[in-house]
């Protein structure tokens, strides 16, 4: 089961698809179109250039390393300081674009040793220009700052040395006034002694500083200069093209799923009987003939596939009666214009040809439209029998087994014959002399006779057209009968136009498209 529902939601998924395919290649090539035009027309090319630089390693303790780090350098290159001490320094038509200065970004790498910077600009010689003179600003201004920061811990460190120096003399004075052999000369010795220790760590931080003056340490130097290109690198309208597309994709996507929700109608027998519940007991092909001649085909063309859509509806009806107390049927439908009438004079047609006796009645007494079809106007009817008791109201036909009562002429008050006792007790008086009884009733949704009616049946079947009817009004149409205490026993599709949906299509293949062919050349079964 889980795999049937599996291939059900499936096939659903691909019934969207295939409805909507064009869309999504509609939206998705409009879009991308506007968008590589408007890319085109709109936005300026825009030209780039990147420089690297490597910043020299230097051993010169914690506290200088974080200046002359590649990360210390990358957000010092972009700082307010060096950018305008920069912008000074452009010329030329670098100088007409400051902009691309201060747009400038750069990054260090994951090593901590390179710094790569990068800008744009309208002109494609600028973004060089530009980066060089960053480069070449940076550089000195950078050397500058680290020889200040160098001398800074110089001189701090010949300050220590200075004061320890002095301490240590102060401290050799003192042992002389004091005895060897007292504890306090000991004291005084292992001061002096921490004190020698404390100035030779600063002599050799002094050494440290000396040297990477000396050896520059820190410095900057550029490893891959900036090249001036005429490619731009901004738009991308092939890349913004696909882009646009994706955006086409998704708001085709978005609609479809808002049309696929706002829509209410049927297109496969697989929806309809998952909207409403009911087993589908047939399904009729939409037809080109006339109603009136579409209503006798199964007397008159017993052996087209239209005739055999109705058998095999019959065949349906009569499994939902292995019990054996279907004796009234009614057939409705949701609204007007489903082909109920032309149903239930093909259906009373193939149960009588199938050998049980059959009374069809018009029970539409406001528009009766089986008297119509069978030319039976003017004549004593349903109506007639319930007004005057004992009329003489019913007429065979020229089928064996099938007799018909029509309308008769049209009551004031359809709703209240349908609804007395005389109308019970008359049903109940047919339903003994025939094996089955089957009342064409006016649409449920339109008046309130169906549901009279459908409580003195014992099964109703709907005729439903996919074309005309959505899901809300089927399922009000079969709720009305059900909250009258009435089965609802399935559906009959009519003017179906859903392929392959089920295994009542079958039969269609066999007897040809155009409902007759080889069938007719086949021996009587």
């Amino acid at each position: 089961m889980q795999t049937i529902a599996r291939n059900s939601q499936a096939n659903a998924y691909l019934n969207v698809f295939r409805r909507w395919w064009w869309l999504p290649v509609l939206l998705a090539v409009l879009s991308a179109g506007l968008t590589y035009a408007g890319t085109k027309a709109l936005i300026k090319p825009q030209y780039g250039a990147t420089i690297q630089l490597q910043i020299q390693p230097t051993d010169v303790g914690a506290t200088n390393n974080q200046v002359v780090d590649a990360n210390a350098a990358a957000t010092l290159m972009t700082s307010g300081t060096v950018l305008n001490l920069a912008a000074h320094h452009l010329t030329g038509v670098a100088a007409t674009d400051t902009g691309a200065l201060y747009r400038t970004s750069c990054i260090a790498d994951s090593a901590d040793r390179f710094v790569s910077c990068s800008t744009t600009s309208r002109n494609y010689l600028v973004p060089a220009m530009v980066l060089n003179t960053l480069a070449h600003t940076f550089i000195p201004w950078n050397r500058q700052r680290l020889r200040s920061v160098f001398q800074g811990d110089i001189s701090g460190y010949s300050n220590h040395i200075n004061q320890l120096n002095k301490e240590i003399a102060r401290l050799k004075n003192q042992l002389k006034t004091v005895s060897p052999s007292s504890l306090q000369y000991s004291f005084i010795t292992n001061q002096i002694l921490q004190d020698k220790s404390s100035l030779q760590s600063f002599f050799s931080q002094r050494q440290q500083a000396y040297s990477s003056i000396t050896a520059d340490a820190g410095s900057v130097t550029v490893t891959s200069p900036p090249a001036a290109k005429d490619v731009p690198v901004s738009p991308h309208p092939a890349r913004n093209a696909f882009l646009g597309a994706i955006v086409g994709i998704g708001i085709a996507a978005a609609l479809i799923v808002l049309l696929e929700y706002l829509d209410d109608s049927f297109r496969s027998s697989d929806e309809v009987a998952e909207a409403t519940g009911l087993s589908i007991l047939g399904a009729v092909r939409r037809y080109e003939e006339s109603g009136e001649e579409m209503g006798m085909v199964a007397a008159k063309k017993p052996r087209t596939a239209m005739a055999e859509a109705y058998r095999v509806a019959r065949a349906n009806i009569q499994f939902t009666n292995v019990s054996g107390t279907l004796r009234v049927l009614v057939i409705t439908s949701a609204r007007d214009g489903e082909g109920k009438t032309t149903t239930a004079n093909n259906l009373a047609t193939t149960f009588a040809l199938a050998g049980q006796r059959v009374l069809l009645v018009d029970a539409d007494l406001r528009r009766p439209g089986l008297t119509k079809m069978l030319h039976l106007k003017d004549v004593a009817g349903l109506s007639s029998v319930l007004v005057e008791p004992g009329t003489a109201v019913i007429q065979t036909t020229e089928v064996a087994g099938l007799s018909v009562v029509p309308s008769g002429p049209i009551p004031p008050n359809p709703a209240e014959l349908l609804g007395s006792q005389r109308m019970r007790d008359w049903v109940e008086e047919a339903a003994k002399r025939y094996d089955l009884v089957i009342l064409d009733s006016p649409p449920v949704l339109s008046v309130a006779d169906t549901r009279i009616l459908a409580t003195v049946a014992d099964g109703v079947v709907m005729v439903l057209d996919p074309s005309l009817t959505t899901r809300r009004m089927i399922k009000q149409a079969a709720l009305a009968i059900e909250n009258v205490g009435s089965r609802v026993l399935g559906l009959i599709l009519n003017r179906d136009t859903m392929r392959g949906e089920g295994y009542y299509y079958n039969y269609y293949y066999y007897y040809g498209s155009k409902g007759e062919g080889e069938a007719e050349r086949a021996p009587a079964r």
